[in-house]
């Protein structure tokens, strides 16, 4: 029975492979490992869906720390217009300093949050207390036409589409009310109206609230929505995402919590999954050819 010879030019290239040191081949694979990380974060950030981004610590954390300075900015508004730490309401009066924002979630044109305050209501024999809880949801779209229409200002404003009031304070107060005492409009052009026809934006004008931002703010909030989508690419921790991503489709380990979405980004993780076969299987190669020899 007579052998199949081996094919010259295989047999000498694995010959001359394996006699590479294995660990030359393990720092090529963490090379290869850091470089499409690098590459994933600068060339195709928005390449990839992450479903589970929102359930990040990251994330959770520039949610409060963006929380805090609308707070900031919300109440500083309030001050500029009435020059105290009071808002009235109706019959009732709302301390500012008792004004907490929670739950940032993204929405279909941009953000809501809750909002909670107590406020006091005289009574014959004294004071009402209640807790206002209320659910406000505001437009980022309307930022561009609106900074565009305006000029360049210090201030940007936030139109606020919704004000949805618990039960207990609609007999006393409107949507509207609470929309312009605790996010006062302060331009002198608050007639202005954009183009409905596009559908980019329907505003309720009725409620004429504004939620005053820096430029800075509105960037790191339209990031953070971006983010709880799915697309967290200018969130904080964006790189160290991508080196987990590189990891991931080295070790062929991935969880369906991060999915190549682009052609470009495909193409990429196909080829480092390709590379990374053949990089382990030379570093096999070169174990083998070493055992060989010392035996």
């Amino acid at each position: 029975m007579s052998v199949r010879p081996r094919p010259r030019f295989a047999w000498s290239a694995a010959r001359s492979l394996g006699a590479v040191p294995a660990p030359v081949f393990a720092l090529i694979y963490l090379g290869v490992l850091l470089a499409f990380a690098v590459v994933y974060h600068m060339f195709v950030p928005r390449g990839f869906y992450h479903p589970t981004a929102h359930l990040e610590p990251s994330l959770q954390a520039e949610a409060t720390a963006i929380l805090r300075e609308i707070r900031a900015e919300m109440v500083g508004a309030i001050a500029d217009g009435t020059d105290s730490a009071r808002v009235e309401l109706g019959s009732w009066r709302l301390d500012t300093s008792s004004i907490t924002l929670s739950t940032l979630q993204p929405d279909s044109l941009g953000f809501s949050f809750r909002l909670g305050a107590f406020a006091k209501k005289p009574i014959p024999r004294g004071e009402a207390v209640g807790v206002i809880d209320a659910y406000v949801r505001v437009s980022l779209e309307a930022i561009s036409d609106r900074f565009r229409q305006l000029g360049r200002r210090e201030w940007l404003y936030l139109p606020i589409e919704e004000v949805s009031l618990d039960s207990a304070f609609r007999q006393d107060l409107t949507e509207g009310a609470v929309a312009r005492r605790l996010f006062p409009e302060r331009r002198s052009d608050s007639s202005w109206s954009l183009d409905e026809s596009a559908g980019t934006l329907k505003v309720d004008m009725d409620l004429a609230g504004f939620l005053r931002c820096t430029h800075a703010l509105r960037r790191r909030l339209a990031a953070l929505v971006e983010g709880m989508r799915g697309f967290p690419s200018r969130v904080p921790g964006a790189f160290w995402r991508m080196l987990y991503v590189s990891a991931s489709v080295m070790t062929s380990t991935t969880f369906g919590d991060v999915v190549p979405v682009t052609t470009a980004a495909r193409g990429l993780v196909t080829l480092q999954a390709v590379l990374s076969v053949i990089i382990v299987g030379l570093f096999i190669n070169s174990i083998a050819h070493y055992i060989r020899r010392t035996d």
